[in-house]
């Protein structure tokens, strides 16, 4: 049995055991937190350092950045970003304009090249003109406006063609069509557009032209030329209605340009050219009108002949010179004083819309005897019973017009 003072001492050694002990593991965590400290001021060192040191990309961005003005886009948006004065107002991805120096270096060089001057485009040389070369018309501001032009910047083809003019759109401009059917185009130019198998796609890209020189640039020696032009591709190309109908327009309002003679149009079954009635006639009928002159049986067969409406039957159109003859004899019994027609208040005016769609005008009508004339478009009070005595006629004609046909196919 130990005594009191074993177990005294004993007591006394294992407190002082456990006081080391501590001590250590006290002195070891201290140890610890020194290390870590040490490790983390080396680290925030480095990141110091790190961020001072500026990257070379970081460099190369300050600098542009201190080469460029800071622009508000609240003043003036971003171009590539926006098509209008508000960023709210975004449109697609889209190039800078033109600088101002470039647009007007086009301009200058945007003009009419005349018969027999001799140009090369793309490796083509050209010398029959009566076509614009350049890049826009100055005062242009829509693509319409330089459809006609030859942009000599335009890439054209090495070979190919498309001829039929499948390559085309319905409203064709040089700039924009394929480089192919730049080079068909270019390749039928010198040729003095003469060939009747071209697209006609491609004889309203000349025919473009041709109408702006007359109205637009308005030089009246040019005048017989343009015209003469216009009725050769007429002939060649008359059968494409739309052509047809543009081109008798053009002749029409052509003839107001190269003088203001009115005279009465000759009779055809082809006087109706469109949704309107033809210039001549209108010119022609409006004077009768404003002298208080009666119509006599051409006046009344022209009118009826022209109206967009009047569709001719074969009778009448295998036998037109019987019709006319008919006609006059009919129309002489029906209205032996002439047929009188009152005066419209609509007076004639002709506004001309150019195919190419680029520009529009006007025409002073005004007769030197008569003064502004009525516009015969606007009457519509005779015209059932002219309407009837032109059926009547087709159907005499009706027998006689079969016999002609067994004879032609025979």
């Amino acid at each position: 049995m130990q005594s009191f003072g074993e177990r005294t001492s004993k007591a006394s050694a294992g407190a002082t055991m456990e006081w080391v002990l501590a001590g250590a593991i006290l002195a070891a965590w201290f140890v610890f937190r020194a290390v870590k400290n040490k490790e983390r001021s080396v680290h925030a060192l480095q990141l110091r350092e790190f961020a001072t040191t500026p990257s070379s990309v970081d460099k190369d961005l300050s600098e542009t950045r201190a080469r460029e003005a800071w622009i508000d886009p609240r003043i003036n948006p971003d171009p590539r970003f926006t098509d209008g004065s508000d960023q709210r107002d975004r449109g697609l991805l889209a190039l800078p304009p033109p600088s101002r120096d470039r647009l007007s270096a086009i301009r200058n060089h945007a003009r009419w090249i005349p018969p027999g001057e001799s140009v090369r485009v793309g490796g083509i040389s050209i010398d029959a003109g009566m076509f614009y070369l350049g890049g826009a018309f100055t005062g242009s501001i829509s693509d319409r406006e330089n459809n006609c032009l030859v942009d000599p910047s335009c890439a054209i083809a090495p070979s190919g063609s498309d001829q039929s003019g499948s390559l085309l759109p319905y409203w064709p401009s040089y700039s924009n069509i394929p480089p192919v059917a730049r080079r068909t185009y270019l390749d039928w130019l010198p040729s003095g557009r003469k060939d009747p198998r071209i697209g006609i796609g491609y004889v309203f890209l000349s025919f473009y032209g041709l109408e702006r020189r007359m109205l637009v640039d308005a030089v009246k020696d040019e005048t017989p030329a343009l015209i003469a032009e216009v009725r050769r591709l007429l002939a060649l190309h008359g059968e494409n209605h739309s052509f047809r109908n543009y081109a008798s327009k053009f002749l029409d309002v052509a003839d107001l340009v190269k003088g203001p003679e009115i005279s009465r149009p000759v009779l055809s079954p082809e006087l109706r050219n469109g949704y309107e009635m033809p210039l001549s006639v209108r010119l022609h009928l409006g004077r009768k009108l404003a002298s208080a002159t009666s119509f006599d049986g051409t006046d009344a067969l022209l009118w009826v002949l022209s109206l967009p409406d009047t569709y001719l039957r074969t009778p009448a159109t295998r036998c037109f010179d019987e019709l006319a003859e008919l006609w006059q004899m009919r129309f002489a019994s029906r209205y032996p004083l002439g047929l009188k027609v009152n005066p419209p208040k609509t007076k004639l005016k002709i506004e001309y819309h150019a195919a190419s769609g680029g520009f529009e005008c006007s025409l002073d009508l005004s007769d030197s005897e008569t003064g502004p004339l009525p516009d015969i478009a606007a009457v519509s009070a005779p015209l059932d019973g002219l309407r009837d005595l032109l059926n009547a006629r087709t159907d005499e004609l009706a027998s006689y017009s079969r016999l002609l046909g067994c004879q032609t196919a025979l």
